[in-house]
């Protein structure tokens, strides 16, 4: 398993399009535009990042559910070399519960 290093990023990217964003200040206003013209206020970003942020890991969870069932059709038809797929049943199963729980508990907004 690979370790990864969260290091601050060079920019921010668009919720809309994921490209680069360049921020401009008009003054009181901090805003947000990307190369395409996609332009977002600090709040608006805030509450898009907010919904992105939702959207990838509800989806990440749906993908973990999946790979658990995957897993436990696999293992019901006896297709289990060397217990491989048991133990990625597991760690997805372990992954998805906690994943449920960081989602029900954690306001993203």
């Amino acid at each position: 398993m690979s370790e990864y290093t969260l290091n601050p990023p060079f920019t921010l990217t668009c919720p809309d399009c994921g490209g680069a964003l360049r921020p401009s200040s008009h003054a009181p206003l901090l805003k947000f535009t990307c190369h395409i013209g996609h332009v977002f206020t600090a709040e608006a970003m805030f509450e898009a990042q907010a919904d992105r942020v939702e959207f990838a890991a509800t989806s990440f969870l749906a993908m973990l559910n999946e790979r658990v069932e995957l897993c436990r059709r696999m293992l019901a038809a006896g297709q289990d070399e060397n217990g491989v797929v048991e133990e990625a049943k597991r760690t997805a199963s372990e992954n998805a519960e906690a994943l449920r729980k960081f989602l029900s508990t954690t306001k993203l907004t």
